[in-house]
């Protein structure tokens, strides 16, 4: 099973392997394998097959459906797939990988991957980071109690290089496998959602600067690399991939990648993120 985009990053430290249409639908919903199965047959099996094909110790998959802005210590997946190899469990948006060999899976359809890693401790994260994972909606519109981390961004700076401004220097980052700004419009004329868009879109630009949100089109890849600069990484070390999930890139008579904006069929890609070193 081949990937549709596979990178080294982090001069060798970090594989990372996205999974598009043409290895079918990466959908997972619940925990255990069984209900897995169940709303997508083949899942289990597919994952599995990860193991051997990309030598991988401990495989985490944490449930990122809640975009609550968390990352998670490997230990909190406690519902295994494979006894002592596969993990999920828990909701989360990422995982941290700690030792040299394991891995974070990731099913998703527009959201990207950001994957982050520490200079000095070597530790990595993978995490997924839709577009509420990057602001707290429910504070912001409903005036809601303000969660733990307002983005998921300072969650995986928080877990990573807890020490501030200094320790965050030694962060590096890459953002992977999510759509583009020019297919992620929130149009200011909708007729139920116009005035919510944009009060969101100004929001945004007021946060995160012009580049997070042109005109209508709201871009991910800028607003996290915006944050992670406010929180001290510096900008030479935050990269991202050329992926548009929901453009036009196809493999042979289909698209690239599944796209909740574009189809709305509920399937999904997988991202891959390894620690290698």
């Amino acid at each position: 099973m081949k990937p549709t985009d596979s990178r080294t990053l982090f001069r060798g430290e970090v594989e990372v392997h996205s999974f598009g249409t043409a290895s079918g639908n990466w959908a997972l919903r619940g925990y255990g394998r069984e209900g897995c199965e169940a709303y997508n047959p083949g899942i289990g099996e597919k994952v599995e097959s990860l193991l051997g094909a990309h030598r991988i110790g401990r495989l985490y998959m944490p449930s990122p459906h809640r975009f609550n802005a968390e990352v998670a210590a490997h230990e909190a997946l406690q519902v295994s797939w494979k006894p002592g190899r596969i993990f999920r469990g828990v909701d989360a948006e990422g995982v941290v990988l700690d030792k040299i060999g394991d891995a974070c899976g990731l099913s998703s359809s527009d959201c990207p991957t950001i994957i982050a890693r520490h200079g000095l401790t070597g530790l990595v994260a993978a995490a997924h980071a839709g577009l509420k994972s990057l602001y707290d909606d429910a504070a912001l519109f409903e005036n809601a109690p303000k969660r733990r981390y307002a983005s998921v961004v300072d969650a995986l700076v928080e877990t990573l290089a807890p020490g501030g401004l200094d320790d965050a220097a030694h962060l590096e980052v890459f953002t992977a496998c999510g759509i583009g700004a020019l297919h992620f419009r929130h149009p200011w004329d909708d007729p139920v959602y116009g005035d919510r868009n944009r009060k969101l879109c100004a929001y945004l630009v007021f946060e995160w600067g012009q580049t997070a949100c042109t005109f209508d089109q709201i871009s991910l890849k800028s607003i996290i690399a915006r944050q992670f600069e406010a929180r001290g990484v510096d900008h030479r070390k935050i990269r991202h991939d050329d992926v548009d999930t929901a453009g036009p890139q196809r493999h042979g008579d289909q698209y690239s990648w599944h796209s909740h904006r574009r189809d709305k069929d509920g399937q999904r890609n997988f991202v891959l993120t390894i620690r290698r070193r």
